[in-house]
C-alpha cells in the first residue's frame, strides 16, 4: 500500500515491467468516474440484461471506441427513468469488464519479459560455450557450427520479440482510454 503512495521517481523498477509505461497494477473508480460510488455494487450490473449487454458489447476491443461511444450515447438518451442508477451500473460493469483485461494484458506483458530473460540467459550460455571451445584447438567444429547457428536463431527471436514489445506494452494504456472515454460519455448524460 505504501508504494503506491509514494512518487513515481521512488517506486522500485519492477524487473518484470519492461515497458516504459509506469507500471500501475490496478486501476480505482475514483480516478475515471465522478458520478455515484460502485463500490458496493459488486456484480450487479449484470443483473440488468440491457446493461450486461452494453457492457459486453463497449468493452469489447472488437468494436471501435467510437462505436462503443455512439452506443453509450444511445443506450443513455434512451433511459426515461432510473437513469443515475443504471449508468452507474454501466460504468461499474465497464470498469469490471477493462480492469480485468487490462489486469491480464499486464501479466501477459509480464510474462513476456520473463521469457526475454530467459532467451537472453540461454543466448549468454551459448556465447560462453562457443568462446570456451574456440579457445580449445580440439574443439568439435560441428559444435561451434551448430552453436553459432543457434545463437543466431535466438538473437533474431530477441530482436523480433523486442520489437512486438512496444505494441504490447500500450494495450494497458489503451484499455485506459477505452475506460477513460466510456466514463465521461456515461457521465455526461447522469442527472
Amino acid at each position: 500500500m505504501l508504494a503506491t503512495a509514494l512518487p513515481a521517481a521512488a517506486q522500485p523498477k519492477d524487473p518484470d515491467w519492461p515497458c516504459v509505461q509506469r507500471l500501475v497494477p490496478t486501476l480505482s473508480p475514483g480516478q475515471i468516474w465522478q458520478g455515484p460510488p460502485i463500490d458496493d455494487l459488486g456484480a450487479a450490473w449484470r443483473d440488468d440484461p440491457e446493461v450486461a449487454a452494453l457492457v459486453e458489447r463497449v468493452t469489447s476491443r472488437r468494436m471501435s471506441l467510437e462505436d462503443a461511444t455512439a452506443a453509450t450515447d444511445r443506450f443513455a438518451g434512451e433511459l426515461r427513468h432510473d437513469r443515475t442508477r443504471r449508468l452507474t451500473l454501466f460504468f461499474a460493469g465497464t470498469f469490471e469488464q477493462i480492469n480485468e483485461s487490462r489486469m491480464q494484458a499486464i501479466a501477459a506483458i509480464r510474462r513476456y519479459a520473463r521469457t526475454q530473460v530467459v532467451l537472453i540467459d540461454r543466448l549468454s550460455a551459448q556465447v560462453r560455450e562457443i568462446e570456451n571451445l574456440e579457445a580449445d584447438l580440439a574443439a568439435d567444429a560441428e559444435r561451434i557450427r551448430d552453436l553459432g547457428e543457434s545463437i543466431e536463431m535466438d538473437r533474431r527471436i530477441f530482436a523480433d520479440r523486442r520489437r512486438a514489445l512496444r505494441p504490447l506494452c500500450e494495450q494497458p494504456v489503451l484499455l485506459e482510454e477505452r475506460l477513460g472515454v466510456l466514463a465521461r460519455a456515461a457521465m455526461v448524460h447522469l442527472d
